[in-house]
């Protein structure tokens, strides 16, 4: 993926920069984006809190996080056949019974726009902000 992305920079003439790295501990200062994107990803993180704390640390105060993934409908956990299949698939690569709001909202972001895109709604696409806290709104 890195190396088709900087091929693709190359042909577009744009200056892009590609790096592998921990997502749960990336090597860039506070606040140094204005936008995040995690894109299949959070499924498949071994601890998405810190994934997503990560990504609240390097983002600015007005940045912003699109996100899309496969999540858990927010308005009821899983179930029993549900969790016993999600053996099966985080050993292969995916949680499938992770919650988009309860991570967002955990992790400091209030959800901007949350738009089902594939799957009846399995997969979702949200864009988020750092939440507002009373100190920061002065």
């Amino acid at each position: 993926m890195v190396k088709r992305s900087q091929q693709r920079a190359k042909a577009l003439r744009r200056d892009v920069a590609c790096q592998v790295m921990d997502a749960e501990a990336l090597a860039y200062p506070d606040g140094h984006f204005d936008v995040v994107i995690m894109h299949l990803i959070i499924a498949v993180m071994p601890d998405p809190v810190r994934g997503l704390a990560e990504a609240h640390r390097v983002l600015s105060d007005d940045g912003q996080l699109g996100v899309m993934d496969k999540f858990q409908p927010d308005d009821h956990p899983a179930g029993a056949l549900r969790r016993g299949f999600n053996v099966v698939t985080s050993a292969l690569a995916t949680d499938i019974t992770r919650q988009a709001t309860p991570l967002l909202d955990n992790a400091g972001f209030s959800i901007l726009h949350d738009e089902p895109v594939m799957m009846n709604g399995l997969f979702r696409a949200l864009l988020a902000a750092k939440q507002t806290t009373p100190d920061s709104a002065h």
